[in-house]
């Protein structure tokens, strides 16, 4: 056996022996020369953990007690080990036991290494607490000896106490305040030992010292105190100095005034006992703040930030070398001033001003329901406004259904006659007129019933894969010999020589058209018409957060050089039936049908259309379109090819008749 730490014989003549090693617990019986582990010796071996075992000690019922570093007290009745004490299921304040003794009052006095003392109770199976909080010079236990009923003395790693528990004090004794003669830096160092004569010894790291604590003589005057110093952040004032609290020395002052901004304070006290005074202790309370009474200390000031207005009382008590307290103390009583925002002429102006937000808010709830009413009378007049546009489409609708079939009886005989070779010249020109005319009121029937589908929500859309490269050069081409009679330079410009993306060509053919239409009719003779193909993956600046995301896009720009459009009227051009005014006064010709029923094109496509343009510079028209599906519907998807219907036929006939280019007319879209 190697690094014994305690022997210790039992009633029954038995010796145990406390060790370091795994095997930390040995036992001799009294009937034996042996020393055994105590896991070979038949006492229930694998109960416990027997490594580190520090302290041994039997009990006047009979108990042994065995204390360990690291595992608590394990208890052994009847030759058992019954149960184990420790912090995770007691008091136990720490389970590095250091010390196991039993007093004349049957109380057990378990000393720890960092958690004080435990004094445990069998009757009522509680625990008392003794430790640096109490006022023990140190938390690390070296021994324990009751010397008589008043007195205890507890040996730790900062010094010897006396502990009187029938009024709880303490008196320390240390070699670091002077009035100890030794020093104690270990655990076995601090032993005690009582002897027959009432002597006291007690083991030091380089000596020891004996007493007889009978003859201790102890200081029994309790010490007057002052208070000696007050400091405002942490600077000291003085009496008249500028911060106007003192008019004489703290020391003679019994009532003090704080400003609201002189609210971080510290006192510092003193306890004239000139006998070892390092080892005086202070207890201080300010009333009205604290709810108790700090825990005894050799600290000798108190600080105090962000004091509340209010008044206080700050009491200290104190006690000399010998633990005698002067219980009655002193008290400085401490005014703090309210801010002046808290004072009773500002909650006036707090009052005041909250009857006038209360006026402002009855006010504004009176205005606020009268706008509520104007809200309602507006919102009347709208709807009245919009049933009436709604009865005009309708009348429109109903009048271009009723138009429809005649006109068509009428254009299929003239197309016929047109192509007669023997119709006389007198009579051709008339009849072509005729025809143009035709064309052009079939072209505003389809487009007032177009304008009807989109907004009842009736129109359809039908998507497919197709070549939107072709399909808008094959638009250009109706275009080409209009442009050449009047010197238009019409460019076509393509990043993608093809490019499959979705979109419904009969609908998407109004847009092209009707944009492309635009820019012809208002391109003067020698002027240009721009169109460009691009794809992007990001969404371009002027459509970003106005339709849904996708993978990529195609961007189609479509330029003149015509009038261009007046900078009030750029975002009023998709408006139903808005027409442009001139500088002159005259409004375009036209329905301003056209470009409304293109943005709605545009819209259900999940796109955007917008207008730039600049007085006598011309007009871009942009069209932002999703290439791929995912944003459609199945139902919207379907797989047919591309063909022109009749309707888009006559469509192109019309339009290549009828659109003559101006320079000097504004624009009707």
């Amino acid at each position: 056996m190697n690094s014994i730490n305690d022997i210790t014989e039992d009633s029954h003549g038995n010796i145990w022996v406390g060790t370091n090693q795994n095997n930390g617990l040995y036992l001799k019986r009294a009937n034996s020369d042996d020393f055994e582990p105590l896991h070979k010796s038949g006492i229930a071996a694998d109960t416990i953990n027997y490594q580190w075992i520090r302290v041994i000690s039997e009990l006047s019922n009979g108990e042994m007690w065995v204390g360990s570093m690291q595992y608590g007290i394990f208890v052994m009745r009847d030759g058992k080990f019954q149960r184990r004490i420790s912090s995770s299921n007691t008091e136990l304040s720490c389970d590095y036991i250091s010390v196991i003794w039993e007093d004349s009052h049957h109380r057990i006095w378990i000393g720890t290494h960092g958690g004080g003392v435990n004094i445990y109770d069998p009757t009522t199976k509680s625990f008392q607490h003794i430790s640096t909080e109490n006022g023990l010079p140190n938390n690390n236990i070296c021994s324990i000896i009751e010397y008589n009923d008043s007195n205890y003395w507890i040996s730790t790693m900062g010094g010897l106490s006396c502990y009187n528990p029938k009024n709880n004090s303490l008196i320390n004794f240390s070699y670091r305040r002077g009035n100890f003669p030794i020093e104690i830096l270990s655990l076995k160092s601090g032993l005690q030992v009582l002897s027959s004569k009432g002597q006291i010894y007690i083991g030091g790291n380089n000596a020891f010292v004996s007493f007889d604590p009978s003859k201790i003589t102890y200081n029994t005057i309790p010490p007057k105190i002052i208070i000696t110093e007050l400091s405002l952040h942490n600077k000291t004032v003085l009496p008249l100095d500028a911060t106007g609290i003192l008019k004489k020395s703290i020391q003679l002052t019994k009532e003090i005034s704080l400003k609201h901004n002189q609210t971080d304070i510290t006192l510092q006290f003193a306890a004239l006992n000139y006998i070892y005074p390092q080892n005086n202790q202070y207890s201080y309370i300010l009333e009205g703040y604290d709810k108790e009474w700090t825990e005894p200390k050799y600290r000798h000031y108190a600080t105090y930030t962000n004091l509340p207005s209010g008044t206080y009382r700050f009491r200290i008590r104190a006690s000399n070398d010998s633990g005698v307290w002067n219980t009655e103390g002193i008290t400085l009583t401490i005014h703090v001033l309210p801010a002046p925002w808290t004072t009773w002429w500002a909650w006036c102006l707090y009052i005041i001003f909250t009857l006038g937000v209360i006026y402002m808010i009855i006010r504004h709830y009176t205005m606020k329901i009268k706008l509520k009413h104007d809200i309602v009378l507006k919102q009347m007049e709208k709807q009245t406004l919009e049933k009436n546009h709604q009865m005009s489409i309708n009348l429109f609708t109903n009048f271009s259904h009723e138009l429809r079939t005649p006109l068509t009886l009428i254009l299929d005989p003239l197309k016929n006659i047109l192509a007669d070779k023997t119709l006389p010249e007198k009579f051709k020109k008339p009849l072509e007129i005729i025809n143009q005319s035709a064309l052009k009121m079939l072209e505003l029937v389809n487009q007032l019933m177009d304008l009807k589908k989109q907004e009842s929500g009736q129109m359809q859309l039908k998507v497919k894969r197709d070549d939107i490269v072709k399909f808008i050069q094959e638009i250009t081409i109706i275009f080409r010999e209009m442009a050449q009679a009047h010197n238009i330079n019409m460019n076509f410009n393509t990043s993608n020589n093809k490019l499959m993306m979705y979109f419904d060509p009969f609908l998407m053919e109004k847009v092209f058209f009707n944009i492309l239409s635009n820019a012809m009719k208002y391109t003067p003779d020698n002027g240009f018409v721009n169109i460009s193909i691009t794809t992007t993956e990001e969404c371009p600046k002027n459509a970003r957060d106005k339709i849904p995301e996708a993978s990529s896009y195609v961007h189609i720009k479509i330029q003149d050089n015509g009038p261009g459009i007046p900078q009030d009227d750029i975002e009023r051009i998709f408006d139903p039936f808005f027409q442009v005014i001139s500088e002159s006064g005259m409004r375009a010709n036209g329905t301003g049908i056209g470009l409304s029923l293109s943005k709605s094109i545009v819209t259900l496509h999940h796109g955007i259309i917008w207008a730039e343009s600049q007085i006598k510079q011309g007009s871009i028209f942009n069209v932002v379109l999703p290439i791929d599906n995912t944003l459609y519907s199945p139902e919207d998807i379907i797989s047919d090819k591309h063909n022109h219907t009749p309707q888009q036929e006559a469509l192109v006939e019309n339009i290549t008749k009828t659109i003559s280019p101006s320079s000097s007319s504004q624009r009707n879209r």
